[in-house]
């Protein structure tokens, strides 16, 4: 999927979205609170800053949806990437991100991706 295909739907955001000055109408944007904690730099936090006052919501998935992505995800994911992917599949959202793990674990969920600076995968990678 191309980032231009996701206005004006739910999508979730890794932070490589905010590492990589992605940049849509936040209105329809969400993220949880461990994209929150991995942003550091000054550049990412003006830009989760910005966000925020533009719509951006940072909810946690529930615990169900947790579990449901544990149980296809390589055991190379992160808590937060485990988070993102949940609250993906729990707001039937896309995700935007650039690590190929996540977006091979959200093609398992049957879940849509974007990536920022990447691109699309190509090919499955672990």
């Amino acid at each position: 999927m191309h980032i231009k295909n996701i206005v004006g739907k739910k999508f979730v955001l890794d932070s490589s979205a905010f590492i990589n000055a992605f940049s849509v109408d936040f209105e329809n944007a969400l993220t949880t609170p461990g994209v929150v904690e991995e942003v550091k730099d000054l550049a990412s936090k003006g830009l989760f800053e910005v966000a925020r006052e533009k719509g951006l919501r940072i909810t946690s998935p529930s615990h169900d949806f947790i579990e449901k992505v544990k149980k296809v995800a390589s055991s190379r994911l992160s808590r937060v990437d485990l988070e993102v992917l949940a609250l993906a599949l729990e707001e039937k959202a896309v995700v935007v991100t650039d690590d190929y793990r996540m977006q091979n674990t959200a093609k398992k969920l049957g879940l849509k991706f974007v990536s920022i600076v990447r691109g699309d995968m190509k090919k499955k990678r672990l």
